[in-house]
């Protein structure tokens, strides 16, 4: 397989994500502890700070004045699935155009939040210190979670084939030159 017919068959595998992104924050405070990207949902390229603290302010909400918690809200054509456990809230978000069911959708946030708990419980069983840098490394474990690669490779996908149809042009450039200079 060439260079080029796997690139397009990765840039293939990355245009049907099931999940766009993942937020994962501290049930406590709402800070964000993990966030993943695998497609900008919003229309202003809006902060994940500010996406996180509403939903971290609407969960608290729904619980505090309804006693129930808010497993999952439907807009237009987004899907937002929430789920926690004693630390953390989790937050995915899909879209409708993906015809994949919500159970499916389900039982990957599970999976994700029985990895990101069970690996980091001791940290929040040892008082957490603030310090948000030490969730960094679940990116791997979220990659054997959801099969997805982030968003940062589509924008390198996207850098090659600017540079590879780059160096066609200056070849034919180069190539019409030469021929010239042979005549």
């Amino acid at each position: 397989m060439s260079l080029r017919e796997k690139i397009q068959d990765e840039r293939d595998k990355l245009s049907d994500f099931l999940i766009h992104s993942l937020w994962i924050l501290n049930s406590d405070s709402g800070v964000c502890l993990f966030e993943q990207l695998y497609r900008d949902i919003t229309t202003e390229q809006i902060h994940s700070d500010l996406i996180v603290g509403f939903f971290s302010a609407l969960l608290s909400f729904a619980q505090e004045s309804f006693a129930k918690e808010i497993k999952h809200i439907t807009m237009q054509d987004l899907r937002f699935f929430f789920d926690s456990d004693n630390y953390y809230i989790y937050i995915a978000t899909t879209s409708d155009d993906i015809k994949v069911s919500d159970d499916k959708v389900k039982k990957i946030l599970v999976a994700i939040k029985e990895k990101f708990g069970e690996k980091y419980k001791s940290i929040m069983e040892k008082g957490w210190d603030g310090n948000i840098a030490q969730f960094r490394d679940f990116s791997e474990d979220l990659r054997e979670i959801v099969k997805q690669e982030p968003t940062r490779l589509k924008l390198v996908f996207s850098l090659i084939d600017k540079q590879r149809e780059y160096m066609r042009e200056k070849r034919k450039q180069f190539r019409k030159k030469f021929d010239r200079f042979l005549k």
